[in-house]
């Protein structure tokens, strides 16, 4: 079963029907219906919790998490060890990725998800 790791971009991208926001639903549906496996790390979710609350709203942004994340197959990922953040200094040092991005690429290998 594909496994994939949503960073913050994936949800703001359908709270604000932008560009990509059919192809990140279609993961969902995809989980939903139990061929994949979709999840986000706690730091990309604060991410997505801090921009939709600075674009929309406390409120606004709370539904929106509510609707996505309590109603949907996304797990959260909510402990991160050692061993993930020496993984994701690894991405981090060789893909030059952000900060935000870089402790979801680094549990993604030893997740069993």
């Amino acid at each position: 079963m594909k496994r994939y790791i949503f960073d913050a971009c994936a949800l703001i991208a359908i709270a604000n029907k932008e560009r990509g926001a059919d192809a990140v639903q279609e993961l969902i549906r995809r989980a939903e219906a139990g061929e994949a496996v979709v999840c986000i790390s706690v730091v990309n979710l604060f991410e997505v919790c801090y921009k939709l609350i600075r674009q929309k709203g406390i409120k606004s942004a709370g539904t929106f998490i509510k609707s996505v994340l309590y109603a949907s197959p996304i797990k959260i990922i909510d402990t991160i060890d050692i061993a993930v953040f020496r993984e994701a200094a690894r991405f981090k040092t060789a893909y030059k990725i952000s900060r935000a991005r870089f402790v979801p690429c680094g549990s993604a290998p030893d997740r069993q998800l």
